[in-house]
């Protein structure tokens, strides 16, 4: 399955689904890759559970994290890869809680 976004300079993200079970904690495998406005792959992103555009920069999760890749910083991570972008938000550290409903919500 493939999905696509494009924005508004031509540049797509598209993100595949390369398939469907629980492995390592996903339901789903997925990448997304970036393409120029001609098409041209300019990067991939493998084993990210979301990607979009904000403006003319790539917010993308992997893991537990949060990430940011300005638009001016797309060479540098084909060149650096992971030093290129931003940790905006590292969630690894919050978890689920069991807790019993109220008695209220136990009856409806």
């Amino acid at each position: 399955m493939m999905y696509e976004k494009k924005t508004d300079t031509g540049m797509t993200l598209q993100m595949q689904v390369r398939g469907s079970g629980k492995t390592g904690g996903t339901r789903y495998r997925t990448d997304h890759i970036v393409f120029d406005s001609e098409g041209n792959e300019l990067f991939r992103l493998p084993g990210t559970n979301w990607a979009d555009w904000h403006g003319r920069h790539l917010l993308f999760a992997k893991g537990c994290s949060l990430f940011r890749l300005r638009k001016d910083r797309f060479r540098q991570y084909l060149n650096h890869g992971e030093s290129a972008v931003k940790l905006v938000a590292d969630l690894s550290l919050l978890k689920f809680e069991e807790r019993t409903p109220s008695r209220k919500a136990a009856f409806w």
